[in-house]
This record gives C-alpha cells, sequence and structure tokens, in this order.
C-alpha cells in the first residue's frame, strides 16, 4: 500500500519536505536594449537564485528535504516571447517564473490541490511543478486540479469572475488542524484573490471534516497572520477581525512595516521601471508599500522559524515565548511583493490532524 509523501495540516508542526520557488536565468533578459533596465532585471534574477538556493541550503541544514520546480518555459528575447506558447494570443508578455508555489497549490492531509489565477500570465506556473507533483501521485498522494477558468481580458477583478469561474488563490489560506481560516472572495472584498465558486469547490474536495473559517479580509491570509503554535500567533490585522476561535490567542501585533530599502526606493524612481517594470510585470511586482513581510515567515516547529531578515521587534517577542528565529535575508521581496512564506510550499509535517480549537 502506498503512503503519501504530501502530509501537512498545519502551519506549525515539525517540517519535514518543502517546495522552494525558483526565478528565471538571467541569460532571459540578454535582448533588452535598454542597458539600465537589463542589468537591474538580470541583478534580481541572479541574487533571487542565489538567495532561493541559499534558503534551500538552509532548510536541509535543519533536515528538510527540499524540492525545486523546472522551469518549462524560458523567455527567449527581449520581447518576452515563448518557445512554446504564442504570447499574443494570451495577451501578456512576461509570464510569471515558478517563484511563489504557496499561491496557486494547496497542501492539505494526502492532497496537492492546483488553483488558478485570473492573470493570464500565471496561467502556465502549474507546469514547472509538474514533476513534483506527478512524481507524489505516483508515490500515493492526491493531485486535483481546479475546473480551468475561461480568462477574459475585460474582467479586472475577481469579484467580475463570480459565477462564472473557479478562481482562488491559495496563499488567502491559513491551515490550523480540522479548521482552515481564508480571507474573502472578490466578490465580498475588492481586495479578494478568488471566487466562492473557487472556495466552494476547495470545500468540497477536502471534505465536510474540515471546518472552514472566513476572515472578513480580502489578499492573503498568509500576509496577514502567521500561525506559531497553538496558542501564538504574530499579525498586523486588527484582533477584532479575526475569527473569534483566534481571539484568545497569545497576539504579538507587529509594529510597523518598516521603510523601503533605499536601493529599492531608487530602482523604483527609475524612468524604465515605470514604464517597462509596472507595465509588463505587474504581477510580479505587486503592492509592496502593502505589505508586512515580518508576518511572512517558515516554521520549522513550534519553536523555530524563520524570519525575513533582522526583526528586533518579532524577534524578542518571540525569543520570549520560547521561540527561535533564524534571520534570512530574501533581498529582493520588495521587488517582488513577497516574503519566504510566498517562495516555499510546505508538503509534509510530522504529526496528525489536530483539533486546536475543540
Amino acid at each position: 500500500m502506498l503512503t503519501s509523501p504530501v502530509r501537512v495540516y498545519s502551519e506549525f508542526q515539525p517540517l519535514e519536505e518543502m517546495i522552494v520557488g525558483r526565478a528565471y536565468p538571467a541569460a532571459a533578459f540578454n535582448d533588452i536594449e535598454d542597458l539600465e533596465l537589463r542589468g537591474l532585471l538580470q541583478r534580481v534574477m541572479e541574487e533571487t537564485s542565489e538567495d532561493c538556493d541559499r534558503l534551500s541550503e538552509l532548510l536541509a541544514s535543519l533536515g528538510v528535504r527540499v524540492r525545486r520546480p523546472n522551469l518549462v518555459l524560458e523567455l527567449s528575447d527581449g520581447a518576452g516571447k515563448l518557445s512554446k506558447i504564442d504570447v499574443q494570443k494570451w495577451r501578456f508578455t512576461y509570464p510569471n517564473p515558478p517563484l511563489w508555489p504557496r499561491d496557486l497549490f494547496l497542501t492539505y492531509g494526502n492532497t496537492v490541490l492546483s488553483l488558478y489565477s485570473r492573470s493570464t500570465s500565471r496561467w502556465f506556473e502549474s507546469w514547472s511543478f509538474h514533476d513534483i507533483f506527478r512524481a507524489y501521485f505516483s508515490e500515493g498522494a492526491n493531485w486535483l486540479s481546479a475546473p480551468p477558468p475561461i480568462l477574459d481580458e475585460t474582467k479586472n477583478s475577481y469579484g467580475d469572475y463570480e459565477g462564472q469561474a473557479f478562481l482562488f488563490h491559495a496563499a488567502a489560506m491559513v491551515r490550523c488542524g480540522k479548521d482552515i481560516f481564508h480571507t474573502l472572495p472578490g466578490a465580498k472584498h475588492a481586495n479578494g484573490r478568488g471566487t466562492q465558486l473557487g472556495l466552494d469547490w476547495i470545500r468540497r474536495q477536502l471534505g465536510p471534516e474540515v471546518r472552514f473559517n472566513s476572515v472578513p479580509l480580502g489578499g492573503h491570509l498568509d500576509g496577514k497572520i502567521a500561525l506559531i503554535r497553538p496558542g501564538l500567533m504574530v499579525g498586523w490585522a486588527r484582533k477584532e477581525d479575526l475569527p473569534e476561535k483566534l481571539r484568545g490567542w497569545d497576539y504579538i501585533p507587529l509594529q510597523s512595516k518598516g521603510e523601503l530599502p533605499q536601493d529599492f526606493i531608487q530602482m523604483k524612481g527609475k524612468r524604465f521601471y515605470k514604464q517597462f517594470v509596472q507595465r509588463w510585470l505587474t504581477e510580479w511586482v505587486g503592492s509592496v508599500e502593502e505589505t508586512y513581510f515580518d508576518v511572512n515567515i517558515i516554521s520549522v516547529r513550534e519553536n523555530l522559524v524563520i524570519t525575513n531578515g533582522p526583526s528586533p521587534h518579532l524577534t524578542n517577542e518571540l525569543n520570549k515565548r520560547g521561540v527561535e528565529t533564524i534571520p534570512f535575508n530574501f533581498r529582493h521581496r520588495y521587488f517582488w511583493d513577497g516574503g519566504l512564506h510566498c517562495i516555499t510550499l510546505d508538503v509534509c509535517r510530522q504529526g496528525p490532524c489536530e483539533d486546536y480549537f475543540s
């Protein structure tokens, strides 16, 4: 009888296996004529690749097995043409690299759910993870994909797709044993990252024994709260906005988002950043001014987490509660608008499915 290599029920049980994302190689931008822009993008790709490699090595040193996606799609020239896809048909220029597995894949129990975004540039992301998930399936895991949506360039929000497409971001969910907490779909919140159809599909696949708890906020929930261990959490959302189940937990509120690094401020001030990056890479860069990276952390186990760089307040508060922190500098988190939790996906953690709220 096969034993599934996928087994995860929470954000904090001891970590055994994790996927770490991957950026494009620097050579993908060799044909960009603007030398300053080319240099910027190549530096971002090189240093992001270095950081993903370093993070993989750190996790391995902590006893965690690490998997990496393939680069199935490769940019072939400065126009963003692909070797396998007619980009004009899809109306995007640069497809997203397989850097953020957290967004479009949900792992729970022995199941991997492949989900969809409304962004055409993200349609092909799952291709890079195909070999990994096929291997998991062969070894006993379930691998299910949501019904592919018919994307329409005239629709500008998830609310526009309500009742028509099965869309939802896995990063809008946080797992806690028998409970899954999630933010609202686009029809109920302007910043919602999915549709009610998408949420209902996820619920049906995971079964009635899983309790889904709505959080009256939009966006990615892993950018708002982090569950450190049963009874302890970190976040910037107001406690009164959280489900009643979580209000009794010890809550470490984040003090501030911190200042944007000077290097990133200078980058955003460049002419080409506004004319090229914001136009063609909108699904890459996001709205970093709204992001609290201190909450986007990796839990190795209940008393050990990896944080996004030095965070004195958070580190002090966690240390006082017996939680050790390992600071890791993901240098271009401001460019990608994604922290350590975003660029990873945990697929195996020790322990059964606990009921933390009985």
